[in-house]
């Protein structure tokens, strides 16, 4: 049996646990907080029962990794590695292979490679039933941790075999099959990977452990509440690091809850908050906005037009505390075959002021028109192309309470870009109106 010897090292991998789902609260980064309650439970654990408990049982409490989303976090390197995978392997079979960015062309057949092809569940079960398994097995920590790995990579050559399975099948049907009828393929591959990892598992050594005698350590006695440890009497408030640790837990995250709770609501979007001019540009017709009752951010659209070219603006505003300003609500959707074939910051600065941007360059087919897209973050008078950046500012005008709401700007147009200068006089046109109409009295 492992000692039970409560550790005040606990208390401090709490106390960091917390600060960090401080930080990541005001930032308003959802990973970051889940990551810092995983911390702390592991950290309670330790301040309770232990080091030598921790170092003996760490393997099993690393399960509690797998209730962190890393979805957005694995998803875009397996789409990736399943498109460049799917470029290799399909040549091998015979097939001319034409590659545009997410979309694989194979003669008159379209394959668009989209986020749930990524085979994103394949890796997180098999490396779920890895790790498992290699816990009930393995009493060190890195056999187990490779097993998990050895799952992940199964379901990724899981993914890619189902991937290429589809191709297969339409080539020897003639016909492209419906979405519906990957559906086969999908529990297909699911269930061959199962059979491969249990089989695995079925002819791996067991490692055993060493008998080396009793190491129970006799429990400390108690007398008339007070608990005796060798010759000196500690109180139990003081000689348990476990209530230590939940305290400190609690007192940080009230606090932070606190400081970031009382931020003010910010006022919805006002219908003439875009002007009906804009330098060279008119105001063509303006686009239903979402209602004043939804959920998540304020979304207006406007059309503008100069000569024969158009150009829409998008506004978002943060309605409350935790709305996300999404770059996916402005920009076109994958799953109409668009992709993202060109990505660049921007910065400017005049007599207008700075603008900093994100210009991004989208294509359905290799032959069809671009649409070009820039994005900037405000809050307050700063102007930002980084997410990163935009969730700092956000914590920091919570913490200082300030008056304003995050904001994105996006600007669409057909066709070619158009000059940085242009651009540049937009966004500084349309910060400067909203900055205006933030400093004006409500209604």
């Amino acid at each position: 049996a492992t000692a039970v010897r409560p550790a005040a090292a606990g208390v401090a991998v709490v106390a960091g646990a917390a600060a960090l789902w401080g930080v990541a609260h005001l930032l308003n980064v959802d990973i970051g907080r889940q990551t810092a309650m995983v911390l702390m439970a592991v950290g309670i654990v330790h301040a309770s029962l232990g080091t030598a408990f921790v170092r003996r049982w760490g393997p099993a409490l690393g399960l509690l990794v797998f209730l962190l989303p890393t979805g957005d976090l694995l998803q875009p390197a397996l789409r990736a590695a399943a498109v460049e995978g799917l470029a290799v392997t399909l040549p091998w079979l015979g097939f001319d292979v034409l590659r545009d960015g997410h979309t694989i062309h194979i003669g008159t057949h379209r394959y668009f490679v989209g986020e749930a092809c990524s085979g994103l569940a394949y890796v997180g079960l098999l490396s779920f039933l890895g790790y498992a398994f290699g816990v009930t097995m393995f009493r060190s920590f890195r056999p187990v941790a490779m097993l998990a790995l050895a799952g992940a990579a199964l379901g990724v050559l899981a993914n890619l075999a189902r991937m290429n399975a589809i191709v297969l099948a339409d080539h020897w049907q003639g016909t492209q099959m419906d979405l519906a009828g990957h559906g086969l393929f999908q529990w297909g591959g699911l269930v061959f990977a199962i059979a491969v990892m249990l089989g695995a598992v079925a002819l791996a050594p067991i490692e055993v452990p060493r008998s080396s005698g009793s190491t129970t350590t006799p429990a400390p006695r108690r007398q008339h509440g007070v608990l005796a440890q060798g010759s000196a009497r500690v109180a139990p408030w003081v000689g348990a690091p476990a209530l230590w640790a939940g305290g400190v837990a609690f007192v940080v995250v009230g606090l932070v809850t606190w400081a970031g709770g009382g931020s003010p609501a910010a006022r919805a979007l006002a219908a003439d908050a875009l002007p009906p001019q804009l330098g060279e540009w008119t105001l063509a017709r303006p686009v239903e906005s979402a209602p004043p009752d939804a959920r998540g951010p304020a979304h207006m659209t406007r059309r503008y037009e100069r000569g024969a070219r158009v150009l829409t603006i998008e506004l978002l505003q943060a309605r409350q505390r935790g709305d996300k300003l999404a770059i996916r609500a402005v920009a076109p959707p994958e799953g109409e075959g668009w992709q993202d074939v060109g990505n660049e910051a921007m910065a400017m600065c005049s007599t207008a002021g700075c603008t900093e941007a994100v210009h991004q360059t989208w294509r359905r087919r290799i032959s069809s028109p671009l649409r070009q897209l820039t994005i900037s973050f405000t809050v307050g008078d700063a102007m930002t192309g980084s997410t990163l950046r935009l969730r700092a500012l956000s914590g920091w005008s919570t913490i200082t309470r300030q008056e304003t709401a995050p904001r994105l700007i996006a600007i669409t147009v057909e066709g070619d870009a158009l000059p940085a200068q242009d651009i540049h006089v937009l966004l500084a046109a349309v910060h400067a109106r909203l900055r205006q109409g933030e400093d004006s009295p409500p209604p």
